[in-house]
């Protein structure tokens, strides 16, 4: 379970990002059908720029993480958190997309994904958990993650682009990628924590400095941001500016996002842990 956990406790980092969004987007939302591509867009890359480094960094660091942060005893788990580091990126861009879901008012859609995709995922856990462990639940988690994204783009085709969150995946990857070579030079030379620090230290200004060059320019994207923009920063200020109506459907869709992560989370992140347990005990009596 440490690999579970220590991923586990970065999932909910979009939150705050994507609640400061939602009563912009509110504000511009008119139609199920409306282009919301230039705020998501805006999300994603930040989001994307948080996530991709972390997946880099745990697929590079998994190891000398346990080592650090656990102890010797449980660097078994190793491929299953370097692994579950790529399920980041992935959950971070649902996440915000469950979002939009919510705002479109398409709450019936998402609840039939998530129950189909936590069908999915228990049924994959019990196949292949026995046989393979932790490692077995860390590919089900990330490949259920993966069908869960390309779910939501499909139900959100008419609001956003796929091909225009696929070139700014790759824009920012590189980037990561060129902070991952670093990381891997320093690895074995340096301790962990001082890796990271580096790392962070070498990416972010990077990041920051090529902020236009990974953006996507999006057609009404300038007037559709403008408008977004204008209000409050924060999910009680956007509430706040509400009437009483607005501000009792705005609770009641951040309710249904709320719900939905948690079941994501129960589903992908917590069932793994209760049927690994009895496996590795049965295999361990054998």
């Amino acid at each position: 379970g440490a690999a579970y956990n220590l991923v586990g406790a970065l999932l909910f980092l979009p939150a705050g990002l994507v609640g400061a969004l939602f009563p912009k987007l509110a504000r511009v939302y008119n139609s199920p059908d409306d282009d919301l591509d230039a705020p998501f867009q805006r999300a994603a890359r930040w989001l994307l720029a948080m996530a991709l480094p972390m997946a880099i960094g745990i697929w590079l660091l998994s190891s000398r993480l346990l080592l650090t942060l656990l102890g010797e005893t449980y660097l078994p788990a190793e491929t299953a958190l370097a692994l579950l580091g790529w399920t980041l990126p992935v959950w971070f861009i649902t996440y915000l997309q469950g979002n939009l879901l919510t705002l479109v008012e398409r709450q019936k859609a998402v609840a039939i994904v998530g129950l189909a995709n936590m069908v999915m995922n228990i049924g994959m856990n019990l196949v292949i958990i026995p046989r393979y462990g932790f490692t077995g639940a860390a590919v089900t988690t990330l490949i259920t993650e993966l069908i869960g994204l390309t779910q939501m783009f499909w139900l959100l085709k008419r609001n956003i682009s796929l091909a225009r969150t696929a070139l700014l995946t790759l824009k920012l990857g590189a980037i990561a990628a060129a902070m991952g070579v670093l990381v891997w030079l320093l690895r074995d030379r340096l301790n962990v924590i001082a890796v990271i620090a580096i790392a962070a230290a070498a990416y972010l200004p990077t990041v920051v400095a090529t902020g236009n060059a990974t953006s996507l320019p999006t057609p009404g994207a300038e007037s559709t941001l403008r408008a977004a923009d204008d209000g409050g920063m924060t999910v009680y200020e956007g509430i706040a500016s509400e009437t009483i109506d607005e501000q009792a459907d705005t609770v009641l869709k951040l309710d249904a996002l709320y719900e939905f992560s948690r079941r994501r989370y129960l589903t992908n992140y917590i069932t793994p842990l209760h049927l690994v347990a009895p496996s590795t005990a049965a295999s361990t009596t054998r």
